[in-house]
Formats: structure tokens, C-alpha cells, sequence
């Protein structure tokens, strides 16, 4: 059997933000504000490196 959960999800990549869901409905959440799984196409961390 396979275990979907937890997992962690991603927005900007390794260098950005991450956070652990434990279901569907956190990892819904997040989806909505932009995480994804490394696995995905990331978008670069846009805040880092400008002032």
C-alpha cells in the first residue's frame, strides 16, 4: 500500500519556502497559494534577491 501522506510541498523550489501537509484538504490548501511538489515545475523565489 502506498502512503501519500505526509508530504512536503514547495514554492520556490529548494530555496524557498516548504511545508509538511498530512492530507488532501492541506495540501488543497496550500495549492492554492502556489506550493508544489519538486516534482513539479517551480517558479524562481521572486523575493529573494531584490531590495
Amino acid at each position: 500500500m502506498f502512503n501519500e501522506y505526509p508530504k512536503v510541498l514547495y514554492k520556490g523550489g529548494l530555496d524557498g519556502k516548504s511545508d509538511v501537509v498530512f492530507n488532501a484538504d492541506e495540501e488543497a490548501e496550500l495549492r492554492k497559494d502556489g506550493y508544489k511538489s519538486l516534482a513539479e515545475p517551480q517558479e524562481k523565489n521572486p523575493s529573494k534577491g531584490k531590495k
